[in-house]
Parts: C-alpha cells; structure tokens; sequence
C-alpha cells in the first residue's frame, strides 16, 4: 500500500541498520506541490469547539485532529518550535490524517487551525458506501534531508501518529479494520505513500460517551509528552526516581511487551533509588539484569555526542530490537514507534520526558545487551526528568 515507494528488505537494513552513518546520503530535489486542489469547503475549528457545547452534535472530527494534528504546545528553547501531540522526524509535518466520509475528504491545515473539505476523487481502491481514515505520508521534504533512510523515519513518524488515531478510536468505541486492499492516489508522486489505511464499520455512528475525551486524565498525559530538548545544551538533573515509581514503570514496560510479540524491548536503568543500574532485558513478563552500570558508558553508546542529548540524567533508555529473519519489516518499523508514543504518554504521568533516538552505536549496544547478528535495533527512546528545559507554553 506503500503505493510504488520502496519497500524495507534485508539489504535494506544491511545498509541503513548498523551501518546508516556511512549511508547517509542527501536526497532530491522536488517540487512540494500541492497534492489537493482547491477545496469545496472550509471549517474552522474554532466553530467546532464551540458546537461541541451542543449535545446534538458529535465532536468527533474536532477531536480527531486535535490529538493527531492541531498545534498544542511552543518550545522556545527547543530546535523546533511548534507541537503537536505526534513528534515526527524534524517535526515535519509529514504524516496527514485523512477522515472519508460520504463521498468527501477532511483534512486538516495547522498553520490556519482549518479542515478542508474536498470531493473524493484523489484515492483509487476506495468502496464508495464505506468511511475510511487513511495515514498519508508525504515524505517530500523528510527525504531531502536522509535519503532512502528517510523511508524508516517514515514509518516510525507512522506509528506515533497511529497510537493517537487508534486511542480516539477506541474512546468513541468506533469499530475498525486494516484495509487489505490496494489503495492509491491516483495521481501519484514520488515520496508520497499511503502506510495504512483503516475501512470503518458500515453500521458505525460517531457519538462518543457523556465526558469529553479532553476532560479526561489520558488528555492531560498527551498534553504533558514531550522529548524535553534544549537547543543550547541539555541542564542535567541527577535525581534519583524512587523506588515505587519505578516499580510502576516497569509494570507498564511489561504489559506493554506482553502486547507487542514481534518486538524485545531492552533497558538501560541508572539513576534509580535502591537499585543497580546498568542493562536490562524483558523477559517472561520480568526485568532481568545482564550486566552492571559502568563508567563513561554514555559516550560509547552513543554514534556521535550532540550536546542535546540527555544522557547523563536518564532513567531509562529503552530499545526495540526484532529478529531479520521475520517478515513484514515496515509493520514492524510503524510497530516501533507506535510503542515508543505509547511509552512517552504513559510516563508523562511522572512527568517524565520521552525523547525518540537513532543516533546510538548499534554494536556497542548490541555488544552489551548480548545480540546476534540477526538483531536488528529499530529504535529507542531516552526518558528522564522533565523539568522544562524547552521553555514550554502551551496554546489553548
């Protein structure tokens, strides 16, 4: 459904898994026009927040786009500005939520806090009579700047953006499935794919409960997720995480491995009262301990030193490894980062920050966790403290 973009195989990843550093190449140059015309109709979302005060009238799409798109949050120290509740790569905006319904298409403008309407004629493999939200991801301007590593970063940006389409999903109890078809822009353009696409129930209504989803205790953890990055360098805080907090951390770790099979998650743990830092492996529902903390161990683990980095202050940095040797590594990739978003917004809780990374040494890592060669590390994700390095406002 990647629709004529390449796809990931195993000489894929054996030039962009351990060895990405020396294949990193600058990409095209192309034309960022735009891939839909002229809409038949604007609404603004404004207008929307305030129907939502009617109880005939069904907050969906308002609350569609505000957990997947709508800017929420500015970092003035940070290297990138503006926020949504999905990081993506470079914070570009590169993955687009697209509601079908009846015939027409909703997509949402940040920049102007606007959905757009347009007739569906753009996306062939559609079933007239049934609704859809498709995950566009329109890699123009990511590519320019990795190359064909762009197409990892893409799918990782994906499954952020899933866990908060999914999550709205399941609140307005809306059944759903993963369209299996061919589903295509018809007229196509290079960097620009379509990674899933979701076929809703015929019989579905859009009513959710009596509470706003935004009134609810998960709304303020998407609202307090963040990566916790300063531009000028990092403020490092050794605070030790008390031992109970932790104890629930690692709960969530645990259950959220139980639901994610295909994926091995492996920890490294420092700064945590009354416990021993170092590397970890979940395993059989259980944080086991492979080896004790060592000096200096940061700079090592990591590829290149950028002074952003948080890694003296950490709690936890957490990776996702899977075997090459199983099938399907593009859902593997959107299952990574799906994971990843899921972390950061439960940690949120503590107030704990969640930043995503690439850029560790894979056979450092790989060296102290104990991998094979068939081990393939996807992604991670630093957390610690939150203590707003980014000088952080947020918009109402």
């Amino acid at each position: 459904m990647r629709g004529g973009g390449k796809m990931i195989d195993t000489g894929y990843l054996e030039k962009f898994g351990e060895e990405r550093y020396k294949n990193f190449l600058i990409g095209e140059k192309v034309v960022q026009d735009k891939i839909f015309e002229s809409p038949i109709d604007k609404i603004k979302m404004k207008f929307l927040k305030e129907l939502e005060k009617s109880r005939s009238w069904s907050p969906f799409l308002y609350d569609l786009y505000y957990y997947c798109e709508m800017l929420h949050r500015i970092d003035f120290f940070s290297k990138y500005y503006f926020h949504s509740f999905v990081p993506k790569a470079r914070n570009i905006d590169s993955v687009k939520v697209i509601f079908i319904r009846q015939g027409n298409m909703f997509l949402y403008n940040a920049l102007n806090d606007t959905i757009n309407i347009y007739r569906q004629d753009y996306f062939k493999g559609l079933e007239e009579e049934r609704d859809y939200l498709i995950l566009l991801n329109d890699n123009r301007k990511l590519q320019e700047y990795y190359g064909d590593f762009h197409i990892m970063l893409s799918l990782i940006n994906t499954g952020h953006a899933l866990y908060n389409l999914e999550y709205i999903l399941s609140q307005y109890g809306i059944k759903y499935s993963r369209s299996k078809k061919g589903i295509f822009l018809k007229n196509e353009r290079k960097f620009v794919d379509i990674s899933i696409a979701l076929e809703i129930d015929s019989q579905q209504k859009y009513y959710g409960g009596s509470k706003s989803i935004k009134e609810q205790e998960m709304a303020n953890r998407f609202r307090q997720r963040s990566s916790g990055q300063n531009r000028g360098g990092d403020t490092i805080v050794r605070e030790k995480m008390n031992s109970q907090q932790h104890e629930s951390i690692i709960s969530c770790l645990l259950h959220s491995n139980e639901k994610h099979e295909r994926i091995r998650y492996w920890v490294y743990v420092d700064n945590i009262e009354g416990s021993q830092g170092g590397f970890y492996r979940i395993e059989n529902n259980s944080l086991k301990s492979i080896s004790g903390n060592e000096r200096f161990i940061y700079e090592q683990m990591l590829y290149e030193y950028q002074k952003f980095t948080n890694l003296d202050g950490l709690n936890y940095w957490i990776f996702f490894s899977f075997n090459k040797m199983q099938k399907g590594f593009e859902e593997l990739f959107i299952e990574m980062g799906y994971i990843a978003q899921e972390i950061s917004v439960l940690v949120a809780k503590y107030n704990l920050a969640a930043r995503g990374m690439k850029n560790y040494n894979d056979y450092v890592i790989k060296e102290k966790f104990g991998l094979n060669e068939d081990d393939i590390i996807g992604y991670s994700i630093v957390i610690f403290s939150n203590n707003n390095a980014s000088h952080s406002i947020f918009l109402e």
